[in-house]
């Protein structure tokens, strides 16, 4: 996440605004690398997050609200008893560098005011929350760093503290246009990669935006470009220092970044109102994702290896029937043999006989145990056949049933890899619990809380209601159970896919209204992704539900065919109250 110096610089600056003057309320440490402090100012109340995770280390306000341990840890406590009680004085970064000074003044058992330091170094796998004396001494901090680990820098208590090693960058606030084309001019290596080496508090996406800016593609070697090429470089460059140094700020979130610069490299911007809205807004959603993609991947596993035991259980079932499916011969076999049993001696060991079954009548040999009567040699056959005969209609009917659990496993497996929050995953996993797919530890009789969270709707541009399940519980309310005989029911052909109603109201359906439906049903499979889709379609009376049946199976009759190609920006605008 590109967390860099230059954000740093800002958001200290917005927070320096926002907060000057705050009072600190409480502290708490609801994750091992992150506190959360609550302010109280003139604007109200508000928490400051500040996370030293080395996948997400930052500092910013936030609305998230989150439970915090029984036990509080001892960097916690020791937070509350130097902090808690007193006013912060300032905010502020240290240059462009990845660190951020909480300045606050606060008061001891007896009273008297001193004014110490939390140091916020937001730096990767090396990010780390340090509080500081009024003599920059170290009090404590999250991470204790030892010789054993940084034989450059330690940080531990009672220890002087020591700015990060610097790296030789240009600041932004002393760039210098000529130095810079010099620096160019003798740089060799990636042109995006010289701009990162060069000045300070740039991250690697604000290198590639001057490139961009500059029509260049990161790849090309700073040796190799023409003067003309070095000069077009370095004004993108001195125009992104300028907009660094006099902000007009740009916070916005993207598909899987944010920054407060802007960025032309970077497609469909979320535009937000201030920098710690965007890291907020930011993060609240990749929380979100991660709750919903850890559902998401719990019952998929659920249904993968169900899948992988019905892909085992229908080869054996398929062999099965492969071996038994001649069992007739064994009966005209058998047939054969009691209409010439007076040709057989006994001890014979075979016979040849006159195939009557056959057009042409032809002879054909019949192998006999020597040990056995003509007779029993004829119902040792007809045993065969019958054993054999059974084995193939069971294995027939078990084959079909296991055909049938792969299909509902893989409606199973559409819905949750198209559900959009935690709540619709977990009507999934009612759906696989009542089917006995997932145990469940709770007493008998004792009832789990009913999720539901509605299906997905729309309105067609002729003013149509439809409706689109969400997973087959909902494909059954929505067929079965809510719609009337007149209204129009919608599935993609052979597909895996949700149940899509037009509800008519005893109106006649226009042509597009039907095929917007279509285009829903297909945008709503296993087809998302596919041209020319084909969707059956018919009216809710020609829909029926077998006895028996799983979740979402239904049988249907009378019915048309539209061909469609999704278009989801077109689907989503037709979407209402999208959830």
């Amino acid at each position: 996440m590109p967390f860099d110096g230059v954000l740093s610089n800002l958001i200290a600056q917005e927070l320096d605004k926002e907060l000057a003057g705050a009072r600190i309320d409480k502290i708490h440490m609801p994750e091992k690398d992150e506190i959360l402090i609550a302010l109280r100012n003139q604007k109200g109340n508000c928490k400051l997050l500040i996370s030293a995770n080395s996948n997400s280390p930052r500092i910013h306000l936030t609305t998230q609200k989150k439970d915090n341990p029984n036990s509080p840890p001892m960097f916690c406590m020791l937070l509350r008893k130097y902090m808690v009680g007193g006013r912060i004085l300032s905010i502020k970064s240290y240059g462009f560098d990845r660190v951020v000074i909480i300045e606050f003044e606060s008061s001891n058992e007896l009273g008297d005011k001193s004014i110490k330091k939390l140091n916020v170094e937001i730096m990767g796998k090396h990010s780390n929350i340090i509080l500081l004396n009024s003599d920059d001494k170290i009090i404590d901090c999250m991470y204790h760093v030892d010789s054993s680990i940084s034989s450059k820098r330690e940080v531990m208590p009672a220890r002087s503290y020591e700015w990060p090693p610097s790296q030789d960058k240009v600041s932004p606030a002393q760039f210098d246009s000529h130095k810079a084309l010099e620096f160019f001019r003798i740089a060799e290596g990636k042109t995006d990669k010289v701009i990162l080496d060069m000045v300070q508090g740039f991250s690697p996406i604000l290198s590639k935006e001057v490139c961009y800016r500059a029509n260049l593609t990161n790849r090309e070697m700073i040796e190799s470009l023409a003067d003309t090429q070095l000069l077009i470089l370095l004004t993108e460059l001195k125009k992104m220092v300028e907009e660094i140094l006099k902000p007009e700020l740009y916070p916005a979130v993207y598909s899987n970044d944010y920054h407060c610069i802007r960025l032309l490299h970077m497609n469909e911007p979320v535009l937000m109102d201030s920098i710690n809205n965007a890291l907020d807004y930011f993060y609240n959603k990749k929380l979100f994702d991660d709750k919903l993609k850890q559902a998401q991947s719990s019952l998929l596993k659920i249904v993968s290896n169900n899948q992988d035991r019905c892909v085992k259980k229908l080869s054996l079932q398929e062999k099965s029937i492969s071996e038994a499916k001649d069992f007739d011969e064994n009966r005209k076999t058998g047939e054969l043999l009691t209409s010439n049993i007076h040709q057989i001696a006994a001890g014979q060991k075979l016979i040849e006989v006159s195939d009557f079954y056959s057009e042409d009548n032809k002879t054909i040999v019949i192998p006999l145990d020597e040990n056995l009567s003509p007779q029993k040699n004829a119902q040792k056959y007809f045993k065969i056949y019958s054993k054999q005969k059974k084995t193939f209609e069971q294995a027939s009917a078990q084959a079909n049933e296991t055909r049938m659990e792969l299909e509902y496993l893989g409606s199973i497996e559409l819905s949750i890899e198209q559900a959009r929050t935690v709540e619709e995953v977990g009507e999934i996993k009612q759906e696989l619990t009542s089917q006995g797919y997932i145990s469940t530890s709770k007493r008998k009789g004792a009832k789990a809380e009913e999720i539901y969270s509605g299906p997905n709707e729309y309105l067609s541009t002729d003013g149509f209601t439809i409706y689109s399940g969400k997973n087959n519980r909902q494909n059954d309310l929505l067929t079965i159970k809510s719609s009337k005989p007149d209204d129009f029911w919608f599935h993609t052909q052979k597909i895996p896919g949700s149940h899509v109603i037009i509800k008519t109201s005893g109106k006649q359906v226009p042509d597009r209204t039907l095929e917007e439906a279509a285009m829903i049903s297909a945008f709503n499979s296993r087809a998302r992704n596919s041209a020319k889709v084909p969707v059956d379609y018919t009216s809710v009376r020609n829909v029926k539900k077998p006895p028996g049946s799983k979740p979402g199976m239904v049988i249907y009759d009378k019915f048309k065919t539209i061909i469609v190609t999704p278009e989801e920006a077109f689907i989503r605008k037709l979407e209402v109250g999208r959830k």
